[in-house]
């Protein structure tokens, strides 16, 4: 299969519309949406819709800045200091989730600060983040972006800018685990598990995705790394750590 994508959406005069920005505000739209009925519904009852509507211009700043940031850091880091204004143009390609990660756990204890729960409001974000995810990974898709490696399977892609033969389809993999499987099962461990303690399904969007992540990256070229261990693999092993150590503390919290 050939895939020639425009990743221009449309345009309005001079200004054009790019999937990649797309993706971001309906993934950004769609994650509060969901989060909003989960609350609504009686899921999170530490969190009111006020609390979660007043948290969305802080959590989409902090992903933004957090994952452009973090892409020129975690892999770019010669572009971060000579040209370091290719930041400020989020238009661009390059964001990355590791960064983006921070950048929104820092936007919710800024957000909080004693007047609402943290851990409860960390748990609303990771039930709805499997959304933007989705939609972000679709996005990469159409640019061309962290394309896979060479393959014969019957539903290789050729992309247009490796014209050198099928590649898998590594967007479209970490799309259905991160975006879809990853949606279910927090879902289902929301709707049916009413003894989690605040911040355990956070902790699980950590665990659950940083396991995801080892495997998708198995399928993508590599961005850098230390002989079959790539970057982003790198970044995914303590973001695990992270998410059991979290799933611990939380259940013996009082």
């Amino acid at each position: 299969m050939s895939w020639f994508p425009d990743p221009v959406a449309f345009s309005i005069g001079p200004c054009a519309i790019r999937w990649y920005g797309l993706a971001y505000v309906f993934g950004m739209f769609f994650s509060w949406i969901y989060g909003r009925r989960c609350i609504q519904k009686g899921y999170f009852p530490a969190i009111s819709v006020t609390h979660w509507d007043g948290l969305m211009n802080h959590l989409m700043l902090g992903i933004v800045m957090g994952g452009r940031l973090g892409y020129f850091i975690l892999y770019s880091p010669e572009t971060f200091w000579t040209d370091p204004l290719e930041i400020l143009q989020i238009w661009h390609p390059g964001m990355a989730f590791h960064g983006g990660l921070l950048g929104g756990v820092l936007a919710i204890i800024l957000y909080a600060r004693g007047q609402v729960s943290t851990l409860s409001l960390f748990d609303v974000v990771a039930v709805s983040a499997p959304i933007g995810l989705f939609l972000g990974r679709i996005a990469n898709f159409i640019n061309q972006e962290h394309c896979g490696k060479p393959t014969d399977v019957s539903w290789g892609v050729t992309f247009p800018i490796m014209p050198d033969g099928p590649r898998h389809p590594s967007q479209l993999y970490e799309a259905g685990l991160e975006g879809v499987v990853l949606l279910f099962i927090l879902m289902g461990f929301m709707r049916h598990y009413r003894s989690l303690k605040p911040g355990q399904l956070g902790g699980l969007f950590l665990i659950c995705y940083g396991i995801m992540r080892l495997f998708t990256e198995s399928f993508r070229m590599p961005e850098g790394g230390w002989y079959t261990i790539t970057l982003a693999q790198c970044y995914s092993i303590p973001v695990i750590g992270f998410g059991v150590g979290l799933w611990v503390w939380c259940n013996k919290k009082a």
